[in-house]
């Protein structure tokens, strides 16, 4: 596997530390997977919007799927942070719809890509606050000081399988057919999206992937590798393990780490133009006080 790997906001600099790594799958000739992740400059729309962190895995052969990922990412992005609501979960829903509908017409407007769709997960976090958004069977994990939990439920057909008692999750990571999604970007012209929302806590980890990565590894083995790594050690040593394991799927994974204060405990979002006009407030208190003082050592004339 060429692994295609990225990073943002190391740990030596203050904010989240996340981690990106893609890489195709063996016997393939490219990449249907797309990571993105979004930090946004403006302090306002940081503290209002958060971070958002999305994984996309494309479908449809001919080059659509990756056409489908990678639209599916810039599509949510430009809704979700183009939107001025405050509510996030709202605004990522919106987002997600307004994507399935533009690739869904995309799709219709080309024979050439013609069942051209792609699965989706994302995530914002908002100071401390995260809010979950899935269709299909990428994935979201959470990985905390109770272990590793799965946010997500696949939208595929050997989760409906094993939610109704016919299929084991071991059965179902080797069934012949395990790639077989339910729901998808592109391929209606609405489409039902889960959300989720929660809180992270000191040394907390988000991981999104795709079912390259899901498929082939185990969840105890995601949270061996995430909690005894540094973010991006930890996205590069999944893929790598998935490529050891001869995975032919295309394998993407994001790692969130949110920053911490001096006694561990996860720094929220702030807006760097509010903590300016706190100071320039004080320093206007300050003058006023200093200023009152000299008045009161003036005699009087």
């Amino acid at each position: 596997m060429d692994q295609s790997m990225s990073t943002a906001l190391p740990a030596d600099r203050p904010g989240p530390t996340i981690a990106e790594c893609t890489a195709v799958g063996s016997g393939r000739t490219h990449n249907e997977d797309s990571v993105r992740h979004c930090v946004p400059d403006e302090p306002r729309i940081l503290a209002r919007k958060g971070i958002l962190c999305l994984v996309a895995d494309g479908m449809g052969g001919h080059l659509a799927g990756e056409v489908a990922s990678r639209e599916a990412v810039d599509l949510v992005t430009r809704h979700y942070y183009g939107n001025p609501s405050h509510n996030v979960a709202a605004s990522l829903e919106r987002a997600v719809q307004a994507a399935n509908a533009t690739i869904g017409a995309r799709a219709d407007a080309d024979r050439g890509r013609s069942g051209m769709g792609t699965t989706l997960v994302a995530a914002v976090v908002r100071g401390t606050e995260v809010f979950v958004a899935n269709v299909g069977d990428s994935r979201a994990y959470h990985v905390g000081a109770k272990g590793i939990s799965r946010i997500t439920e696949d939208h595929s057909w050997v989760e409906e399988q094993v939610r109704a008692g016919f299929l084991t999750p071991d059965q179902a990571r080797t069934h012949p057919h395990r790639n077989l999604v339910t729901r998808a970007l592109g391929s209606r012209p609405e489409v039902d999206v889960d959300l989720y929302e929660g809180e992270l806590e000191a040394g907390d980890c988000l991981v999104l992937c795709t079912d390259g990565v899901s498929g082939q590894l185990l969840d105890s083995e995601i949270e061996d590798i995430v909690r005894t790594r540094a973010p991006g050690e930890a996205a590069r040593a999944l893929v790598s393990l998935v490529s050891e394991r001869g995975g032919r799927d295309d394998a993407s994974v994001l790692v969130f780490r949110p920053a911490s204060d001096a006694h561990g405990r996860p720094q929220p979002v702030t807006s760097r133009s509010r903590a300016a006009w706190t100071w320039l407030l004080v320093s206007v208190a300050v003058l006023l006080g200093l200023l009152a003082l000299l008045l009161t050592l003036v005699p009087e004339m």
